[in-house]
């Protein structure tokens, strides 16, 4: 396998769930929350944080932000080159709990990495949270 790319070995096939099953009542933070437990979400954040990482380097050099949401298209974009290999192999990847890119995740997963990644604090433009205190 080549280097950052998603890897589905060990996979787990099942129906994905992913957060669209998922109460509606539920916060998109609780949201997000439910999603990282679902197997395939580790893949996609790993995706998420390399892509990020390059333009990283840029925003530690220049202090330019990137769009959270250019991150989440690239990603999906590999995921769907994924899914039409598995496809073209008689798999299907929409069965794997966790592989599906929600919009409604992009804000919790920008806050995700950057709690984790000090030095890219301010990397995405975020706005305040509803449940945020000034």
């Amino acid at each position: 396998m080549n280097q950052g790319m998603l890897d589905f070995t060990g996979v787990d096939v099942q129906k994905d769930i992913g957060v669209h099953a998922a109460d509606a009542e539920m916060t998109p933070a609780e949201q997000f929350e439910y999603w990282k437990t679902l197997p395939g979400s580790r893949q996609i954040l790993r995706a998420v944080y390399r892509h990020t990482a390059r333009y990283g380097r840029r925003y530690i050099r220049t202090g330019r932000q990137v769009s959270v949401r250019l991150i989440w298209h690239l990603v999906r974009d590999e995921v769907n080159g994924v899914r039409k290999r598995c496809e073209q192999r008689g798999l299907d990847m929409r069965k794997w709990k966790g592989y599906s890119l929600n919009n409604s995740l992009t804000s919790s997963v920008s806050r995700h990495i950057m709690d984790r990644r000090p030095e890219w604090e301010g990397i995405f433009e975020v706005r305040k949270l509803k449940n945020d205190i000034d």
